[in-house]
């Protein structure tokens, strides 16, 4: 957007008539100095906003993670066991990614071993390549539980 067009938007009239204008007089700015001024104001609140919502969007994503997989959803941990021999190679392949660990996690639900994998990694862009290996977020149809370490 070029500086002409900024200075004919509502928003920075409303910015500068109601809030900096006032502040301009009392500094005896000249009216150039002061539209600079509004311009870098509503930048930085508009990159503050930015970032806040990209912090709770990271947050959300953190929590999502950590909730634990329900045992209707897990599967007997015999079956875990042979797709993890069945696919080394796809375990070996996603291991390489950056320090990035890869288990089984088994747990007793009802009296019945069952189990999920558990993926430890290390940045958001390795958790998306590990999707990509894995076309999806499930180990050969066993549930995935993410955990950015």
């Amino acid at each position: 957007m070029h500086w002409t067009q900024w200075k004919e938007s509502k928003l920075f009239h409303k910015v500068y008539n109601q809030y900096l204008f006032p502040f301009c007089l009392r500094k005896k700015m000249s009216s150039n100095k002061c539209n600079y001024i509004t311009v870098v104001v509503i930048l930085l609140v508009v990159s503050i906003f930015v970032f806040i919502g990209y912090l709770a969007y990271g947050f959300w994503e953190l929590m999502e993670e950590g909730n634990p997989i329900p045992c209707d959803e897990q599967v007997p941990l015999e079956e875990v066991e042979a797709l993890f021999v069945e696919h080394q190679d796809v375990v070996a392949q996603i291991q390489d990614i950056a320090s990035t660990r890869v288990s089984i996690r088994s747990n007793d639900c009802d009296g019945e071993k069952k189990a999920n994998v558990l993926i430890m990694y290390m940045a958001k862009q390795n958790k998306n390549a590990i999707q990509d290996i894995l076309g999806g977020n499930t180990f050969y149809g066993v549930p995935i539980r993410w955990q950015n370490v």
